[in-house]
């Protein structure tokens, strides 16, 4: 993504194109010789104007931002028709069924747009294969014909969200590569204009000048605050003396590569979501002085099953999994009804084992977000010393 080449916001920097296009007409006379004509201050008027009619990010973020709104909507209405889906299923079959696992419908409050298309897919061809039994809780064909055809409407929705980023990464390249042309220019015809005013009129030799030294920030601006994602969007706190801030993103856990996605004077932005894993998030403000320090924010989508679950030494051990900053076990006596006992970032827990058989189960976690449970693990207290 390019970014600026001036230090000060877009409006400034077009109002002070404006004004130099003022004092260019005014001294024509004396910039001829150094080539301006009123053809070429007449082109500049249309490079100016051509650069501010250009949408600006605000704009571009506020369209992308409604498609994301449109989308999620929709994934919350059809979340809403299969969990009613799943409650004639439950009452069918049981709570216990594994039907619900086949139709994609567990954890179906977590399950963001890109995972409902296989959902829906995969509830159609269960509901349609079971309609006769379960038309006795009410389920008809226009019912699973519908699954079908909010399905349809979510990827339409799906796709604009995909075009909008088209849309706005390349509004914001063509933008900004419009305005550091206009930049350029200006700072060629204002070197033009103090050569020809220097030491003759100093109110003159002013109009020529780009930035007012005296205002020149010294240090660069005090990192942002505030840093959070809420749905798709990212946003802080205006940083004091920032002209500018520059928004990177990664998607490895270990947090080695960095992309940076945006460089303009919003504080807030849409960030791209993975569809799974976890994204982390960079913003620095910025002035002429150079960058702040870093500042930081995460947002998790979905976290991987911890896996080997054992016991040994006198501790259950499992595996890490990217993103996760705490780890969930729990303990039963009958599989039924458990007990959280352990809720640290850590692959492993000292236990003491009592006498009889006990059933352990682990999760990773991050915020409110949950991978799914482990495979049981059942340990025969008599056998290990308990």
């Amino acid at each position: 993504m390019p970014t600026f080449t001036f230090s000060m916001s877009a409006e400034q920097m077009i109002a002070k194109a404006r004004s130099v296009k003022s004092a260019l007409e005014r001294d024509l006379t004396e910039l001829m010789p150094y080539g301006v004509t009123m053809e070429e201050i007449t082109a500049f008027n249309t490079q100016i104007d051509d650069a501010d009619a250009l949408p600006n990010d605000d704009i571009l973020q506020w369209y992308w931002t409604e498609a994301i709104a449109a989308r999620d909507a929709k994934a919350a209405e059809i979340r809403t028709m299969l969990g009613g889906m799943v409650a004639r299923v439950e009452n069918k079959y049981g709570v216990r069924t594994s039907l619900i696992k086949v139709m994609r419908c567990n954890d179906l409050a977590r399950k963001n747009a890109e995972a409902l298309k296989e959902t829906c897919q995969n509830s159609i061809v269960v509901l349609t294969e079971r309609l006769a039994e379960l038309s006795s809780e009410g389920l008809t064909q226009a019912m699973i014909d519908n699954i079908g055809t909010l399905r349809d409407e979510l990827l339409v929705l799906m796709d604009d969200v995909t075009e909008k980023v088209r849309v706005r990464t390349e509004g914001t390249v063509t933008r900004t590569d419009a305005l550091n042309a206009l930049y350029n220019k200006m700072v060629g015809y204002c070197k033009y204009g103090k050569l020809v005013w220097e030491k003759v009129n100093e109110s003159k030799y002013a109009d020529y000048v780009i930035y007012d030294e005296g205002n020149v920030p010294q240090t660069p601006p005090p990192a942002v605050e505030n840093l959070m994602i809420v749905n798709s969007i990212v946003s802080w706190f205006p940083s004091p003396t920032a002209t500018s801030y520059r928004v990177a993103i990664c998607v490895e856990p270990s947090l080695s590569v960095w992309d940076q996605i945006y460089s303009g004077e919003s504080t807030q932005v849409p960030v791209p979501l993975p569809q799974t894993g976890g994204i982390a998030v960079r913003v620095q403000a910025h002035n002429d002085a150079g960058l702040s320090d870093p500042s930081f924010t995460q947002k998790v989508i979905s976290l991987t099953t911890p896996s080997n679950l054992s016991y040994g030494s006198g501790e259950l051990s499992w595996s890490l999994v990217d993103w996760a900053n705490g780890y969930y076990v729990e303990e039963s006596t009958n599989q039924q009804e458990w007990t959280e006992i352990w809720n640290q970032n850590t692959g492993s827990m000292p236990l003491t084992l009592q006498s009889g058989t006990w059933f352990y189960r682990v999760r990773a976690g991050y915020g409110g977000v949950f991978s799914g449970y482990s495979d049981v693990l059942e340990i025969d207290g008599n056998q290990v010393g308990g």
